[in-house]
């Protein structure tokens, strides 16, 4: 679940009939790894927790958490390009951000329609026979920041029917979504003329789609958790004026096994807030409940100022995008959180 109010609010036209979300629709790879130039919406998304020593995972706390992403937008037959990137300093507690926007029509940014192959000038993310490299920069508060990192390919999961994930109860709210979960990460972070070898875990999300939100709805909470034990878990609410109207699903994978749930089968409930300023908190610890999995978690972030701020000349909104995990660091994921400041 990606920015569809980010998408909305500045690039909002009428929609494609033509290219709604279908059940039907057969996701098949690498060709549904690239881009959908015919759908309105669209994004490649990056997170990740990133560490020194690699014997550390899962046992003590990250060094760095990261996200790139990068969207494409149809908007009067011409195509858009916006990206973010974000390097969280988790031992200095410093969050570093980035912003990008291009139309394509400028050669800055593209994207391949037959395999996943994207870039904005020096940021890419792309599949490299069995790998997935990544390379992009953050240049922010006076520093400067170059990340190369690479992983092997994991299976795609389908989120929702075969990758048909709906956000409303109405037939064309949907999109065609599926992650990589659990890339198994490996590097490096330049600062100046200090390299640090980094490895890690991070989580890829594709979503595609030409469908709005209900009018009534506010925005979403969406997590990514990977678990010590193995098991990945990808969950999402799209909050509404009306409670009872509340939307959401998750799926977890554990082992050959995967598990799929609506709102009325899980449970966020914030344990603590995070003022970033009058008028705008952020709900940074939540309490997981899924009943039939009989998962109870607390889920914490690492760090409570990660926030994307609006930027009206890049045409992005504010959001929440955050590194979070368990007090025992059992449970490494990310967090994002969006209209929580209108």
């Amino acid at each position: 679940m990606r920015y569809i109010l980010l998408f909305l609010l500045f690039f909002s036209s009428t929609m494609n009939a033509e290219t709604l979300a279908k059940k039907d629709y057969q996701l098949a790879f690498p060709r549904d790894h690239g881009s959908h130039p015919d759908y309105e919406l669209e994004w490649w998304y990056l997170t990740g927790q990133l560490f020194l020593d690699k014997n550390k995972i899962f046992n003590l706390t990250a060094q760095f958490g990261f996200q790139l992403t990068f969207f494409r937008s149809l908007k009067d037959k011409k195509q858009f390009f916006l990206a973010h990137a974000a390097l969280t300093d988790l031992q200095n507690n410093t969050f570093y951000k980035e912003q990008r926007f291009a139309s394509a029509s400028l050669g800055i940014a593209n994207a391949a329609m037959s395999n996943l192959s994207v870039q904005h000038a020096d940021w890419r993310l792309q599949e490299v026979a069995d790998e997935l490299h990544i390379a992009f920069s953050v240049t922010d508060a006076g520093k400067s920041y170059d990340i190369l990192l690479k992983s092997k390919m994991p299976e795609p999961l389908l989120h929702g029917e075969r990758g048909y994930s709906k956000k409303a109860s109405c037939e064309n709210c949907a999109s065609h979504y599926y992650s990589l979960p659990r890339l198994t990460l490996e590097g490096s972070i330049k600062n100046n003329s200090k390299t640090m070898i980094v490895q890690g875990l991070g989580w890829y999300d594709h979503e595609f789609m030409s469908s709005e939100l209900q009018s009534s709805q506010l925005g979403w909470d969406w997590m990514s958790l990977m678990f010590k034990d193995g098991r990945n878990l990808m969950l999402f609410q799209v909050r509404d004026k009306n409670p009872e109207n509340y939307f959401g699903a998750f799926t977890l994978q554990d082992g050959n096994t995967i598990t799929k749930g609506e709102k009325k089968d899980f449970s966020l409930k914030p344990l603590r807030y995070w003022t970033e300023k009058p008028g705008v908190s952020y709900p940074v610890s939540f309490l997981l409940k899924i009943s039939k999995l009989g998962l109870e978690l607390p889920i914490e972030s690492l760090m409570d100022n990660q926030v994307h701020q609006k930027n009206t000349a890049l045409k992005s909104p504010a959001y929440w995008e955050g590194a979070v995990s368990t007090s025992d660091n059992s449970v490494l994921g990310y967090l994002e959180m969006t209209g929580y400041e209108n």
